[in-house]
């Protein structure tokens, strides 16, 4: 395995290539990638910054590689129109009261978690899919 195929299976399509209705599920498709299980499963482990790296190169984990920063980070007050930010109140990047300092974007930033942007990732698809 090689990085290559954790890309074909996690991150087929680049951010920029993303529909604006495809968007989280897009991102909700990468962090799943980075549970350890998924990079172990195609020999990619992450550096300082949080990039995975595998045979083959590396793939940056940021702002470049997310659909949804792509499509809303500049857009009203810095990620407002985020479906994240709508469905959490704030951006990935900022806590809420009950998250103390280490917000979604923080948690894979510092410990390597990707486990609290899965859980807002899949809470705004659900409530994107309520309000519909």
């Amino acid at each position: 395995m090689t990085l290559q195929t954790w890309m074909n299976e996690f991150y087929p399509v680049p951010a920029s290539e993303v529909l604006e209705k495809d968007a989280p599920a897009h991102s909700l498709r990468k962090w799943k990638g980075l549970l350890k299980e998924n990079l172990e499963k195609h020999d990619c482990i992450t550096n300082f910054n949080g990039d995975v790296l595998g045979h083959g190169g590396k793939i940056e984990i940021s702002e470049a590689t997310c659909a949804l920063c792509l499509l809303y980070r500049f857009v009203g007050n810095l990620c407002s129109a985020c479906p994240l930010a709508v469905s959490r109140g704030r951006s990935c990047f900022l806590p809420t009261s009950d998250e103390d300092y280490f917000s979604p974007w923080r948690a894979w930033l510092y410990e390597r978690n990707p486990l609290p942007m899965i859980n807002v990732l899949e809470k705004a698809i659900k409530n994107k899919e309520t309000i519909l």
